[in-house]
């Protein structure tokens, strides 16, 4: 860049060059919000998907741009503590995750810190939500015999009244 000075009557002036250089900072990486649905029964030792991806502006253009962030958890709740994070920021059921019932929480939100190289944090919320399994109907058997063609709700001969109901059982309190 060229600078010319000049004084007040004009009479006398000089000019220079200047060579600017301009250093970038170093900037803090960050992640955004992210949810993560785990099955129930889901095995343990599991990788849950999607792997977390945080953001850096200063590698943005590089081979290296999410590779070069580490994550670790800052928080989490009690109830969450069958979910582990890899360094990579990759989420593991670490434990049995709980059933899936009315009385048992299904969503939690645990605070995550990603860091780059050169040390700067950032943190970020996942959500991990605990989703149903739709399981096989569970169904008793019983031997009862009765003549071909009886009603479901018949008189016996012997003058007893005999009601047959199919029955069965689901663990999702599914209608049958």
């Amino acid at each position: 860049m060229a600078i010319r000075a000049t004084d007040p009557q004009g009479a006398i002036s000089d000019a220079v060059m200047v060579k600017v250089n301009v250093i970038d900072l170093n900037e803090n990486p960050w992640l955004t919000y992210h949810s993560v649905g785990v099955r129930e029964q889901t095995a343990v030792g599991s990788e849950l998907a999607p792997r977390l991806q945080g953001e850096d502006v200063d590698f943005r253009n590089s081979i290296l741009h999410r590779s070069n962030l580490e994550y670790t958890i800052v928080s989490k709740p009690a109830g969450l503590s069958w979910v582990s994070l890899r360094t990579d920021g990759t989420l593991v059921l670490s434990a049995e995750a709980p059933s899936f019932t009315s009385s048992v929480t299904k969503s939690w939100n645990m605070t995550v810190q990603v860091e780059d190289p050169q040390g700067l944090t950032g943190q970020g919320t996942v959500n991990v939500r605990l989703l149903d399994s739709n399981f096989n109907p569970d169904v008793t058997s019983r031997a009862l015999t009765f003549p071909e063609s009886t009603p479901t709700s018949t008189t016996l001969l012997d003058g007893r009244q005999a009601s047959v109901t199919p029955m069965g059982t689901d663990q999702d309190n599914d209608v049958l």
